[in-house]
């Protein structure tokens, strides 16, 4: 029968013993209602792929939460291989939440943690903690902390987090068409290399109140902060705190082949 309602993850007792058995369970079975997975606290050494899921709407969404509310009790890792480099993937995956865990990668080399693709959209990833276990010191995307592949769609929220270490720590892109609803705000962004948020091709994107500092060993030839390739709309860049030492050709915030509303 599709799920609906509350259920639990890990712990003394429990619905479902990992994360993947749930996954496995509503990919399987698909969705009637909201339903929420509370994940008892310890570290799920998984990987964790989603796709698109039966019955899944504004109104029938999918969260993931810790139990506790503190993001340092759930750990998602995964030490990945290059033909699979992620920890969590979504694959047109819609309507999906992610709260108050942590979601890391081990590997130094296929180092990707949280990988949007094939038009994914409205996902929230809010209060966690997305981090590559060591300071990266290459600046391709090979190891990135939310990365696109391929595309993503409208209504990415990337929300109060603590974004550590990665070559790119965010990089959303549609090459098609310009997505709405795009939203990078009050994250906490360290330790990255190459850049910190780079939005490709959205509409009226907000980045606000981010706390961006470059890691201190970086040399890249090219550090950007905040970078907006092929913007539209009304975009909103404000509050941002951008600190970048020992880079050359460092910009703070690059703005490049964009046209947007004219002001009133």
């Amino acid at each position: 029968a599709p799920l609906n309602g509350s259920y639990t993850i890990g712990g003394a007792t429990y619905d479902f013993a990992t994360i993947k058995e749930a996954v496995n369970a509503f990919v399987q079975c698909g969705i009637s209602g909201p339903i929420e997975f509370t994940v008892a606290s310890g570290i799920y050494n998984e990987q964790i792929e989603i796709p698109d899921v039966v019955g899944s709407s504004a109104t029938n969404t999918i969260t993931f939460k810790s139990a506790t509310g503190d993001s340092t009790d759930v750990v998602l890792t995964y030490n990945a291989i290059s033909s699979s480099n992620y920890t969590l993937k979504l694959v047109g995956t819609d309507f999906i939440t992610f709260k108050e865990m942590t979601i890391k990668s081990t590997d130094t080399a296929n180092a990707n943690v949280v990988v949007l693709a094939n038009g994914s959209h409205d996902v929230t990833i809010q209060n966690c903690i997305i981090m590559t276990d060591s300071n990266i010191i290459v600046g391709d995307v090979t190891r990135s902390l939310i990365s696109t592949k391929d595309s993503v769609g409208s209504n990415i929220h990337i929300l109060n987090n603590v974004l550590t270490n990665g070559s790119w720590a965010v990089q959303l892109n549609n090459p098609a068409n310009s997505m709405t609803g795009w939203k990078v705000n009050n994250n906490i962004i360290h330790g990255h290399f190459m850049r910190a948020i780079t939005l490709e091709n959205a509409a009226s994107a907000e980045v606000i109140g981010n706390d961006i500092e470059a890691s201190t060993t970086s040399n890249a030839d090219a550090y950007n902060g905040i970078r907006l390739e092929a913007n539209t709309g009304s975009p909103v860049i404000s509050k941002n705190k951008i600190i970048t030492s020992f880079t050359n050709y460092a910009d703070g915030i690059t703005i490049n082949n964009g046209s947007f509303d004219s002001l009133n």
